[in-house]
């Protein structure tokens, strides 16, 4: 399972970059990017993509959740 994930993460770092950017470009668009879950990696991406391309119009957050024995 890790060489797949090792291959992956490259190409959806990419994809990432490619559609915030994307998304960016069109003024009559705002990009709401919520993070939460367990894939680190992508939200790490999302927190490096949203900073360059990001407009005021734009928003990330993050979900905190509890686990039940909190």
């Amino acid at each position: 399972m890790m060489p797949n994930l090792l291959k992956t993460k490259p190409t959806m770092a990419g994809f990432i970059v490619r559609k915030v950017f994307s998304l960016t470009l069109n003024e009559n668009c705002a990009v709401h990017a919520s993070l939460a879950g367990e894939r680190k990696i992508m939200a790490f991406y999302f927190v490096c993509a949203m900073p360059l391309f990001g407009r005021e119009q734009d928003t990330l957050s993050h979900v905190f959740g509890m686990t039940s024995g909190a």
